[in-house]
């Protein structure tokens, strides 16, 4: 069976009040990418942002007041509008709010500057009083639940989590790192994997139903095994049941590639429309993102779609 996800390319320059610079018919130069200020941002501040933000400026354009940026190695400058455009800006004028994201990983760094105001936090339960205040089965559980050891917040621990988390809810016009798709919403770190990216099946159904009890109706799972589950897939189905949409790639686990990391982009864009059609059904919001995808050649017989994410159609229905 073909994957359903899709290809998405992280946007690295669209925080810390920089936004692409409006150009017209130029040629494009390879590794460069024009960025220019906004009046909120002094523009003297453009090496220690791109720095920063994975580049530094190679040329200032003081006459359009912009700047050159230029990528360090093994950083990818991807402007909106371009091949592996979403099309989240032409979106975020229409939304920026998100619903509730629960996410099956490694945990979250929960007090990470760019998402700790991200973060859902267990209302019912007093932090580090060694109590299970509210009677789940989990003590301490407050920034999310550790499935792994039973007990206590969702703590990252190697790094996976933290990293699919930032693209789903990265803070985003606060001066600090990246943009994440979602501006505002609530992350429930549900960790179920140790420090070397593994889990057992029996944990992860565990997670999956913590994440359904939170409240989540968008559940993130960026992982996946060599070996197929049927009581894992059957958790899923149950999750469908009742209404979850959860973005589950079918290849093996992989560290900051692959589906590990298209699949939130997915997930961000299901809580964004969830947010602004609270009603929708799983079947509805399925479909939505299914039918808006920006149908590309080179994706035909690839993935189920035939296309890529683009949120401003999934979110308006145009298209």
């Amino acid at each position: 069976m073909r994957s359903a996800a899709f290809i998405a390319v992280v946007v690295v320059l669209s925080q810390a009040h920089l936004s692409p610079a409006r150009a017209g018919a130029a040629d494009t130069v390879s590794r460069r990418l024009i960025a220019r200020f906004s009046s909120a941002t002094a523009a003297h501040r453009a090496p220690a942002v791109a720095a920063r933000l994975g580049g530094r400026v190679a040329l200032r354009l003081p006459s359009i007041d912009a700047v050159v940026v230029r990528p360090r190695h093994g950083v990818a400058l991807a402007p909106p509008g371009n091949a592996g455009s979403i099309s989240a800006p032409a979106a975020w004028d229409h939304r920026t709010h998100c619903a509730k994201v629960a996410e099956l990983d490694s945990g979250v760094q929960h007090d990470h500057p760019d998402l700790s105001a991200n973060i859902w936090h267990n209302a019912k339960e007093i932090p580090a009083n060694g109590k299970d205040d509210d009677h789940n089965g989990y003590v301490d559980d407050y920034y999310g639940v550790n499935i792994e050891a039973g007990h206590g917040s969702g703590t990252d621990a190697d790094g996976h989590g933290t990293h699919v988390a930032g693209i789903i809810g990265g803070r985003t016009d606060n001066a600090t790192g990246i943009a994440g798709t979602c501006w505002t919403t609530a992350i429930v770190p549900v960790r179920f994997m140790d420090s070397r990216g593994r889990g057992s099946a029996s944990d992860a159904i565990a997670g999956m139903r913590y994440a359904i009890r939170s409240g989540a109706k968008i559940i993130n799972c960026s992982f996946g095994s060599s070996q197929p589950s049927q009581a894992l897939h059957d958790a899923v189905d149950e999750a469908r049941s009742k209404g979850i949409l959860s973005t589950y790639p079918t290849n093996r686990y992989k560290v900051l590639s692959g589906t590990s990391m298209a699949a939130p982009f997915v997930s961000a864009a299901a809580a964004m429309l969830l947010a602004e059609h609270p009603g929708m059904s799983y079947q509805q919001l399925r479909s939505r993102l299914l039918g808006g995808v920006d149908r590309l050649p080179a994706l035909t017989g690839e993935v189920a779609t035939g296309g890529r994410l683009d949120l401003l159609r999934t979110l308006t229905g145009s298209p």
